[in-house]
C-alpha cells in the first residue's frame, strides 16, 4: 500500500483591525485569517485508489477587553462522491465570575447555611421539648374551635 499526502496553508495576522496593517475596522483590535488544504491519496494493492481533500478556513477577531469571535469552516471531499462540511462559531467573552467560581460560591454558602441551620435547630430542641405540652394544648384548642365553627 502506498500513501501520499500534501498540505498547504497560510495565516494572515493583524490585517484589518484597529491595530492592523490596513486598519479598516475600528470596532475590534486585531484579527487572524487562516486556510489550510490537505490532500491524501491511497494506493492499495489489488484495490481501487481512494483520495481525500480537506479544506479548513478560519477567521478570528479579538476585541479590546479580551473578547474573541471565531469562525471555522471545514470541507472534506472523498472518493466515491462523499463529502462532509461543518461550520463552527466560537464567541468568548471574559467575565469577572466563571461558571466554576459561581458554583463554588453557591456550594460554600450552602455549606455555611447548613451549619447555621444545624446549630439553630440544635438550640431549638430544648425549647421545643419544654413547649411541647403547650403547643399540643394550643393545637387541640384550635382544632376544637375549627370543628365548632363548622357545625
Amino acid at each position: 500500500m502506498l500513501n501520499l499526502g500534501f498540505s498547504l496553508g497560510y495565516s494572515a495576522i493583524n490585517m484589518f483591525g484597529l491595530l492592523g496593517y490596513f486598519p479598516l475596522f475600528k470596532f475590534y483590535q486585531n484579527d487572524e485569517f487562516t486556510h489550510a488544504v490537505e490532500t491524501a491519496f491511497i494506493f492499495p494493492r489489488d484495490e481501487e485508489m481512494s483520495w481525500r481533500v480537506q479544506s479548513v478556513a478560519g477567521a478570528a477577531f479579538n476585541g479590546f477587553l479580551g473578547a474573541k469571535l471565531g469562525f471555522v469552516n471545514t470541507l472534506v471531499l472523498r472518493s466515491g462522491e462523499k463529502w462532509l462540511e461543518s461550520v463552527s462559531v466560537e464567541w468568548t467573552v471574559p467575565a469577572e465570575k466563571t461558571l466554576l467560581s459561581a458554583f463554588y460560591e453557591w456550594a460554600r454558602k450552602a455549606a455555611a447555611n447548613r451549619t447555621l441551620a444545624r446549630d439553630f435547630l440544635r438550640s431549638l430542641i430544648p425549647i421545643m421539648k419544654n413547649c411541647a405540652r403547650k403547643r399540643l394544648s394550643w393545637f387541640l384548642t384550635a382544632r376544637e374551635i375549627i370543628f365548632a365553627g363548622a357545625r
